[in-house]
Formats: structure tokens, sequence, C-alpha cells
């Protein structure tokens, strides 16, 4: 029994909510096994389990129809407990049903909304009329179209999880589904652990891809220079800032403004510019090839000893599981207990009843002649 998120019964209405139910299956007096789970965010559901087996008569109850049972006896609690009341029905809108506990799972784990990727399905199902065109609007959408192993057709979504092509997605049964898609060559489909492989290579490369383009060692994060489109020579000259250049004293030796020790100067000065340009970057990817390189190390590095702290929580987790075990085996040996009690009770029945006289239901017999005689004469 699970709520919903933001909402929370105590210990007593939990025990209420398993009374209720234990009625309304008919199971009024069985043994059962509850348990609490309590997750890291804060949600709690119960487990409820019961043994089926009556002693009394020595067969098995049938709950019957237990999903509708189920779903009354919810509606009711919700109104008593004040919960969020949940409907039946379907959302209209939603034209897939329901997927199975596996699948549920895996969007868990994975942290993938798993209605809107079988919806996405659905509409790309609807939206085609034969493989080709499915095949190509799951493309638009991120999936790949496998060859399952148990399944004729499978989807894979970007995050890796699986979706067996089935009825509970298209509502076309096995058939129409095979025929549907009779123009897509199975052979050439990847299997599903290809397609998972494909759709973790694409992850990676778009992570590659938002990566800033920067030049490692020079400042903290400074962009590569990146030229103007459509910009000339011209453009780009005028966009550097111009050069001083302080006017040398004028001495019989030194030439008109213009000359050609004046031109030899600026060319040796643009020199060192670029020469120092090309130091800096080449000391900066040096600087981050050595990065690089003690983190490569780093992650082959033993790990170092754990601290008093983690030994200590270590300890205490240890002795926690353990607490746990002993509370598991003491519960199975007061079950087992309780059962071998009951098979005893019924054991002793059985032997009381082969140990009464033979002529009591003789008498019993007569008895029962006589009662019917008296009616005849009536």
């Amino acid at each position: 029994m699970r709520l919903p998120e933001g909402e929370s019964l105590d210990r007593d209405q939990w025990l209420y909510v398993a009374d209720r139910i234990e009625h309304q299956l008919g199971f009024d007096g069985q043994p059962r096994a509850l348990a609490l789970h309590h997750q890291p965010d804060g949600e709690t559901h119960l487990h409820i389990a019961w043994s089926r087996h009556d002693l009394e008569h020595d067969r098995a109850i049938d709950p019957g129809l237990y999903r509708n049972k189920l779903k009354e006896v919810s509606r009711e609690l919700e109104k008593e407990l004040g919960l969020t009341r949940v409907r039946n029905e379907r959302d209209p809108e939603q034209k897939t049903l329901a997927p199975g506990r596996n699948e549920f799972e895996q969007a868990r784990r994975l942290g993938t909304d798993l209605k809107a990727i079988r919806e996405g399905i659905r509409d790309c199902w609807d939206r085609s009329d034969n493989g080709k065109a499915f095949e190509a609007a799951l493309a638009e959408r991120g999936y790949i179209l496998a060859r399952g192993d148990q399944r004729d057709f499978v989807v894979i979504d970007p995050a890796g999880g699986d979706h067996a092509l089935g009825k509970r997605i298209t509502g076309a049964p096995a058939a129409e589904t095979r025929a549907r898609l009779a123009d897509i060559d199975k052979g050439h489909l990847p299997s599903v652990e290809q397609a998972q492989a494909m759709q973790a290579e694409r992850a990676h490369l778009a992570a590659l891809r938002d990566i800033p383009r920067t030049v490692p060692g020079l400042g903290d994060g400074i962009p590569l220079p990146q030229p103007a489109r459509g910009a000339g020579p011209e453009t780009r000259a005028a966009e550097r800032p111009a050069a001083t250049v302080e006017p040398p004293q004028r001495t019989e030796a030194t030439p008109e403004p213009g000359g050609e020790k004046l031109a030899r100067a600026r060319d040796h000065s643009g020199t060192r510019d670029a020469g120092d340009i090309a130091g800096r970057l080449t000391g900066g990817l040096l600087k981050g090839a050595g990065k690089f390189f003690e983190a490569i190390a780093n992650l082959f590095a033993p790990p170092p000893p754990p601290t008093p702290e983690q030994q200590k929580r270590d300890a205490a987790e240890e002795q926690e599981r353990e607490t746990r075990a002993r509370e598991v085996a003491d519960r199975d040996a007061r079950f087992r207990a309780i059962m071998e009690q009951q098979r005893d009770a019924r054991r002793r029945r059985m032997e009381e009843l082969r140990r009464e006289p033979p002529g009591r239901d003789r008498d019993m017999e007569n008895d029962h002649d006589h009662s019917r005689g008296r009616e005849r004469e009536r």
C-alpha cells in the first residue's frame, strides 16, 4: 500500500488499513506478516502477506476478484483517512495501459518519465502506417527500434531503457504489429544491447558538445579566439589595437621616420608578440596535459585508508544489519511456532474423532430415521 507524495499515516492508521484490507479479502484470522518500508526521501509504504491455508477446513482461501475489492476498499479508506481521492478510471488522454513491474522499476532507477515515453511511442505508432515510417518517427524523438530476444520488437529510449512493443503500448495485437512492420528486415535491426550501447554513445557525445571550448592553463577558462565570419584582412587588422611606437631621437645616423630601420623594428616587434602567444599556448597545453595525467594516476591509485569517523559509521551499519537479521530470524521462529501449534491442534482433533465409539454414529442414524418417520406420519 503506497500513499500519494506528501501524505503520511501513523502506525495505528497503517494497522487499521491492514485490518480493513484483510476483512475485504476474506482473510480474517489468518496468519499475516506486515512490513513498513521507510525510503530515504521520506516516503513510507506497507507490504502485507497472508497465509491462505485454512487449517480448520483444510483448504485454500480464494480472495476472488481481489483487484476490484482492493479498489473498493481503497476508495473507502481515502474518505475515512482524509487522503487524496484517486479515480478508478484512466485519464481519457492516456492511450497506453499501465506498465509492468519490471518496466516501472527500470524507469525509477533511470529517473525517466515512463508515462511520457510510452505515450511518445504510441504517438509514433498512430502517425505511421508502415515500418519505415514508424522507425523514422521514433528516430525523431531519439528512440531506437531494436529486435528483442523474447519480443519481436523493442524500443530503446535515450536513457537506455527498453520497452516491448506490445498491445499495452500500441493497442494492437501481435499479428497486426508484425503485419504493419513487415517492411522492416529484423536482421538489420540492432539487438537490445547494441541499441543501448548506441544510446550511451550518443549521450557521451552530447556531454562533450556541452563542454565550453577553452584553453587550459590560460587564466580561468579563457575562450579560444574565434575570427568573425566574413571579415577580411583589412577588417581584422582594423580590429587589432595599434602598437604604440615611441618616435626615435633625431641623430645623424637616424633616418627619417618611415625609413628602413623603423620598418625592421616593427617586424621584430610583431615576431616577439607571436612568439609570446605561442609560448603561452604551449605552456597552457602542457599544464592541462599534466592535470589530465594526474587525474588518471589518482583514478588507479589505491583508496586511502578509512578515517576514524568512517570506521565508526561502518561499525554502526554492520551492527544495524545484524540486529535486523536477528529480528527477522525471531519473527520467522515465532511464525513457525504458531503454525506448529495449529498443526498440533488439528492433529489432536483428528485423533479425538478417531477415538469416538463406533456405536455413536449408529445411534445418530436411528434418531434420524425416527424423525423422518414422524414427519411422514404428520
